[in-house]
């Protein structure tokens, strides 16, 4: 059997998620309040102003769902140490940020 890599949630799906993580949600929320968030959710997600901070923060959620942790899939994260100095710590950001923007180019193509 092949690992599970793929994570399969609607937009709606995920936007509960993300509100009953966000939020202090009980089963007496108002369906009209996470209806709301649901389509807020799907404009933030296709508008190309969505700050970054936001996107990182619904990434985190995700990543931290128990679903999330049962596939064969590692979220990547930096941890700052003493073991890189200064230098080599910016020239990793700078090629890390090269990379990713040359996906996003390909991805466009």
């Amino acid at each position: 059997m092949l690992p599970q890599t793929e994570f399969f949630w609607s937009q709606n799906r995920l936007a509960r998620e993300i509100y009953v993580a966000t939020y202090e949600y009980d089963d007496d929320d108002d369906d009209d309040e996470i209806n709301k968030f649901e389509e807020r959710l799907k404009k933030e997600l296709s508008r190309k102003t969505t700050k970054s901070e936001r996107l990182l923060q619904y990434l985190s959620i995700i990543t931290r769902h128990n679903e999330f942790k049962n596939l064969d899939v590692i979220a990547p994260s930096y941890i700052k140490g003493k073991s890189l100095s200064d230098k080599l710590s910016n020239g990793l950001k700078a090629l890390s940020r090269k990379i990713s923007k040359d996906l996003e180019r390909e991805d466009e193509l």
